[in-house]
Formats: structure tokens, C-alpha cells, sequence
């Protein structure tokens, strides 16, 4: 059996576990030992976006962003944020210095001005998107964003559990999730502190035979 059909049956697999009727339903024993991590109460910042350019300001440019009117009020001189220059994933650390509020009639859109915390040469007129962080929230159920899954609109991830035998299983566990931030997802239902999810390879755990078919 080819690698592409083999991870077709597998995507089913896992699809069916998830819809039955809501709870877990337990699919594989496998023997290797995968990539695991808990879910956990974290200290998740709570932000908002943010896009505009970059100003010319020689050694220490600042941003010029633009804030939508839902998040406008949030928004103050002193925050914190991260502006990334597009298309570089690189994190900018800066400070909100000046916000101005409803410049948009229409949109009733703001328009705040970031500082760089570090001095670092930035070309004017850069594209760039910023994460202004309005609060933080403490006790947040997370898991690492690689551990959730999509499939169809499902969102997932893959639980270890162990039977009455003793034995190692997985299963395929819908859940909602929440904020994202720092390379971790907000888990709003369907998992408790301490349970732990496969955070790489979670489609191949479903089907202890999947190595096989794959070759």
C-alpha cells in the first residue's frame, strides 16, 4: 500500500474517533514511545494585532500601526508589543508611546506608535504586523500548538491514556481552544492540567502499523 493511502485511512481513523459521540474512544496501543508534553496552567499573555510601517528614524525607528476599533480602548502608552518586520518571523520588542483613537470615521480605527526597546537599523516604509499585549492572564489551561490538529473543521489533539490492563494507549480528544501566544494554544475545554498530549507524529500513533504501510 502506497504512503499517500496509507495516510488517508489513517486521517479516517482518526476523524471517527472524534465523533463518537463526543467522548474519547481509544484507537491504538503502539510500542514507540513518542514526543509527549502536559497540558498546563501557564501565565498567557492577552493581545491584540496590529499593522502599519515602519518610520524613518535612522538607529531608532519606531512603527506606525493601525489598531482595529474592537481593541482601540485596550490599547495605552507603556504596553508592551512585538513588531515583526515582514516577512522576517524575528520578534521586535517595543513600547507603545502614543495611541491616537477613531481616526477612521468609517471603521472607527486607532492609531498607535511603537518604540523599539533596542536600538537596530529598520528601513523606513517596511510592512510590518505587531502584538501589542493589553493584560496577562494567569492559570491558563495550554498546550504546546504543535499538540493541536485540524481535520475538517475538528480540532484535536492525541491523548496518552492507559487501560485497566495497565497499558499505554491514545486517543483522539476534541477540544476548544482559546488565545495562542509564545508557541503555546489556550485549551478551553476537553483536556485537564497534567494530561499529556503527543506534540509530534499524533496521526502515525493512531495506527500501530502505519511504519509498515507507509514502506
Amino acid at each position: 500500500m502506497s504512503a499517500r493511502l496509507a495516510s488517508a485511512g489513517l486521517l479516517s481513523a482518526l476523524l471517527l474517533s472524534a465523533c463518537g459521540g463526543g467522548k474519547p474512544v481509544s484507537i491504538a496501543k503502539v510500542e514507540d514511545v513518542p514526543e509527549l508534553a502536559s497540558a498546563a496552567l501557564t501565565t498567557m499573555p492577552e493581545q491584540v494585532p496590529a499593522y502599519g510601517i515602519a518610520l524613518d528614524g535612522g538607529t531608532a525607528p519606531g512603527f506606525e500601526v493601525t489598531i482595529e476599533a474592537g481593541d482601540s480602548a485596550l490599547v495605552h502608552p507603556g504596553q508592551r508589543a512585538f513588531a515583526y518586520v515582514l516577512p522576517s518571523t524575528a520578534p521586535v520588542a517595543c513600547r507603545v508611546t502614543r495611541i491616537l483613537r477613531g481616526v477612521s470615521a468609517e471603521t472607527g480605527q486607532s492609531i498607535a506608535w511603537l518604540a523599539p526597546v533596542a536600538r537596530g537599523l529598520v528601513a523606513p516604509n517596511d510592512f510590518v504586523s505587531a502584538r501589542i499585549t493589553v493584560a496577562v492572564r494567569r492559570g491558563v489551561l495550554t498546550v504546546p500548538a504543535a499538540a493541536v490538529m485540524v481535520r475538517d473543521g475538528k480540532t484535536m489533539v492525541v491523548r496518552q491514556a492507559k487501560g485497566p490492563d495497565g497499558k499505554v494507549y491514545y486517543q483522539a480528544v476534541p477540544v476548544k481552544t482559546g488565545m495562542a501566544a509564545g508557541g503555546r494554544l489556550e485549551i478551553v475545554s476537553g483536556l485537564k492540567p497534567g494530561e499529556r498530549v503527543a506534540v509530534s507524529g499524533a496521526v502515525g500513533l493512531l495506527n500501530p502499523d502505519f511504519k509498515a504501510l507507509a514502506d
